[in-house]
């Protein structure tokens, strides 16, 4: 709370969270380990309370993956699931996305956001997958790339689809891209890019803005 206070101090912002620079994120491995590295995780906290209809949909995702062995944790989901809260900070989240293959996202309701456990899972070199009505309500210019840091599908089955089926080879790349890409978020902003952070947040979101 104390670090978040102070970028928002420095910055001059009204907002309670904003973007951050997690240069204390470690990083996933370069060669990818399928036996090892292949959960999908969900971070939003009091998911099926605040977000029945998206919980409904990412537990379809869930369901549908486990038929096929696939392990899925929606975390935060409370008695709906029991894979406990959600980490606040970066490297608790860690532990999970050493284990990941994909940040499944899927949250429409509550307005424009910003989404840490998205930028983290980028910084962390772990691809994140949303459908499209999130990624065009979520604070994601810039973040989710479709096949550069994750990739945007129209729907769930889609979600299920891709994957099920997405080729290891096709998969290896994607999170090199995405190890790649994620190292802008790893390394502290230099004074032009604070800049533009505090004028693009003081400019277009005058009130608070916060992530789940």
């Amino acid at each position: 709370v104390e670090m978040l206070s102070a970028y928002t101090e420095k910055f001059g912002l009204k907002a309670g969270f904003i973007p951050q620079f997690h240069d204390e994120m470690q990083v996933v491995g370069e060669a990818w380990h399928p036996q090892n590295e292949s959960e999908i995780n969900t971070y939003i906290n009091k998911y099926a309370q605040r977000f029945p209809t998206e919980f409904a949909k990412a537990f379809k995702v869930k369901r549908a993956l486990q038929k096929g062995g696939i392990t899925v944790h929606l975390h935060g989901a409370n008695a709906a699931d029991v894979d406990g809260p959600v980490a606040m900070f970066g490297q608790e989240k860690f532990a999970h996305f050493a284990r990941s293959k994909f940040t499944l996202h899927i949250k429409v309701h509550g307005g424009t956001y910003y989404c840490q456990a998205v930028s983290e899972s980028i910084a962390a070199g772990v691809p994140v997958v949303v459908d499209r009505q999130t990624n065009e309500i979520g604070m994601f210019d810039g973040l989710i790339e479709h096949n550069v840091s994750g990739v945007v599908l129209d729907n769930v089955d889609d979600i299920v689809r891709y994957i099920e089926t997405v080729p290891d080879a096709e998969y290896r790349r994607l999170r090199a891209s995405t190890r790649r890409f994620g190292s802008r978020f790893r390394a502290l902003p230099s004074d032009e890019q604070a800049a533009k952070m505090k004028q693009f947040f003081w400019t277009v979101y005058r009130d608070s803005v916060f992530t789940m």
